[in-house]
């Protein structure tokens, strides 16, 4: 005798079967391109300065989600080149320097399929207040072995004669070629008196300008460029210990609001 639960399962089976189009509708792929509902990859920023926006810290994050079935991204920042592919959806930008900044995020999906256009925010950084001494980049990234230069900068003074800066620096990681006098003490057109003085790890640069007319200068600009080649790998710091100073045209002290370090990097 026949089990009557399995002939009324194979039944129902059978009348499943029957009613199912030979013909079913295709459920499409939404990765591929010439699918009707294919959407391009796409990312947002999440969060992060707005574009246009001033920002008073040199370090800066943002964050960014994409479009549905987006598994990997890519950034860059200033026109420089763009990171490698990760899952990862935030950065943080370190020390970067005075002045406008951009930020550019992509993303692709498993297929390699990329985002055409990048999503793109920019921005100022204002974070330093002068009168004040600073590194022009804030920080650098170099291989062992590279030569680079960084610039000592007199940031938002108001009529500078003279100026007298140390700088300290990891003499084991870093071996300096040159310093060279910079050019914002000759806006004043008189003449220019550079000195330096360097020892192990040490560098002494006293700076002035004479018979200027203006007899100071004022704004932003260069005192004097540093040239280094990296010997050791390991992050290292450029540093203004106290005693900097600056004078106006009557040889009186001016103020100095901050001495903001530098940081390299040595790959």
């Amino acid at each position: 005798m026949r089990n009557p639960i399995i002939v009324g399962a194979a039944a129902a089976l059978l009348v499943v079967f029957a009613c199912q189009s030979p013909d079913a509708p295709d459920l499409g792929n939404p990765l591929d391109p010439s699918d009707p509902d294919y959407t391009p990859p796409s990312t947002a920023i999440a969060t992060g300065p707005d574009d246009a926006a001033t920002v008073t810290d040199a370090d800066v994050t943002f964050t960014w989600q994409g479009s549905d079935r987006v598994s990997e991204y890519r950034y860059r920042w200033d026109e420089g080149e763009w990171s490698d592919w990760a899952a990862g959806t935030s950065a943080t930008l370190e020390l970067l320097d005075e002045g406008e900044h951009a930020f550019a995020v992509v993303g692709r999906y498993p297929t390699g399929a990329e985002q055409a256009l990048p999503t793109a925010r920019t921005f100022v950084v204002d974070a330093v207040k002068g009168p004040a001494l600073m590194f022009r980049p804030r920080k650098v990234v170099v291989a062992t072995g590279d030569t680079f230069t960084v610039d000592l900068m007199a940031e938002e003074v108001d009529d500078l004669m003279l100026a007298h800066v140390v700088i300290e620096f990891d003499g084991d990681a870093l071996a300096l070629d040159s310093v060279k006098q910079g050019d914002f003490l000759t806006g004043a057109g008189g003449t220019v008196l550079f000195l330096d003085d360097v020892a192990p790890g040490r560098i002494l640069v006293d700076t002035g300008v004479a018979e200027g007319d203006p007899a100071g200068v004022s704004g932003t600009g260069v005192l004097a460029t540093l040239a280094f080649r990296a010997a050791a790998a390991t992050t290292s710091a450029l540093e203004i210990p106290s005693g900097a100073a600056f004078r106006d045209p009557s040889n009186a002290p001016t103020p100095i609001a901050e001495t903001a370090p530098g940081m390299v990097v040595v790959e």
